[in-house]
């Protein structure tokens, strides 16, 4: 029974391990809790002084994963897993979409007020700048609002 509840709190490690690589509060790091709950469990109901060696395991675990974070950022492995890039002016090139304006394109969903258009080719989510425009009508781009293009509809007579 001692070789399962060690293999359990190898586990319980791994996983927890796991958890700190990977942003958020996911699925590695419940399986890790739990592992380390049953293997606690186990502890109290199978071995003399039960208790005394859960206090350990604990240890043995918080330890270990500190030990892990420590050998991360000493590696520095931690840049890998971390943006340390900052953009100039807050935004990136690709959000700059001023070189629609102007343009004529296809709405290829309904746009109420939102939705999708192409333009030479490219699709973009954009808005109409009042009532609702059926699907596959001409457009305009008569607007852009920081990543947000607006657009008109066009008589359908236009060519």
């Amino acid at each position: 029974m001692i070789a399962v509840i060690v293999a359990l709190l190898i586990l319980s490690l791994l996983f927890c391990f796991a958890e700190m690589l990977m942003p958020g509060f996911g699925i590695c790091g419940i399986i890790g809790i739990v592992l380390l709950a049953v293997a606690s469990a186990f502890t109290v109901a199978y071995t003399p002084f039960g208790l005394f060696l859960v206090a350990f395991e604990i240890l043995g675990v918080t330890g270990g994963s500190l030990l892990a974070l420590r050998f991360i950022f000493k590696k520095q492995l931690a840049g890998k897993f971390v943006l340390s890039e900052t953009l100039s002016n807050g935004q990136s090139d690709i959000d700059d979409l001023s070189y629609l304006l102007g343009k004529i394109g296809l709405a290829k969903t309904t746009l109420k007020p939102y939705g999708f258009a192409e333009f030479d080719g490219v699709q973009f989510e954009v808005s109409s700048d009042g009532p609702l425009i059926p699907q596959k009508s001409k457009i305009k781009v008569i607007g852009i609002t920081k990543s947000k293009v607006i657009v008109k509809q066009l008589p359908e007579n236009f060519n």
